[in-house]
Formats: C-alpha cells, structure tokens, sequence
C-alpha cells in the first residue's frame, strides 16, 4: 500500500512478503530502507499498461508492492506470459546482476 504522495514507509517495505522470495527486507537496516525509499518513485499502472519495453536497457530495480506485472512477449505472433511477479517479488536490474536489456 503506498501512501497518499505516492510514496511507501520502511514498515510497509518490512512487511512485504513474497511466496519465492520470502521477506526479503525484513532484516535490513531502516537508514537502507529509507534510502531505498528516498531515491525510488511509486508508479501506478491500470491493467494492460506497459510497464517497461522490451528490448530496453536494464535501468532500475522494481519492488512490486500491490497487485502483479506479467513478463510478456510475442513468438510467432502469439502473446506469451512468461513470469508473473506478485506484490512482494523484487525484480529488474538488481544489485552485482549482468543484465544489460529487458526481454
């Protein structure tokens, strides 16, 4: 849940859970987590908004906080999901990660 200016808190951070990756920023130091929270921006998106394009380079990481994003692509003309990350999930370019551009 993001607070009404568009920006989240530490408990919110802390309290996040997810499936695979469990919680993940559970143990992390408060100044860490309000750093993290003083450099990112909450983005909103409706369903079927296009989140990042394929194909473009790997910039930021995304904390998913409410409700999911699917990894989509087409092959062969056909829509395919590949993953979908729920609230909770951290995904992107990631800390010491070589990734260079997004599926």
């Amino acid at each position: 849940m993001a607070l009404r200016d568009g920006s989240t808190s530490v408990e919110e951070l802390r309290g996040l859970s997810h499936p695979q990756q469990g919680r993940m920023f559970a143990d992390l130091p408060s100044d860490f987590l309000e750093w993290l929270i003083s450099v990112g921006q909450v983005r909103e998106a409706d369903d079927g908004d296009v989140f990042v394009e394929p194909n473009s380079p790997a910039e930021e990481m995304s904390v998913i906080l409410t409700g999911s994003i699917r990894l989509r692509f087409a092959m062969r003309g056909y829509p395919l999901t590949i993953i979908p990350f729920t609230a909770g999930a951290v995904t992107g370019l990631l800390p010491y990660s070589r990734m260079t551009t997004i599926a």
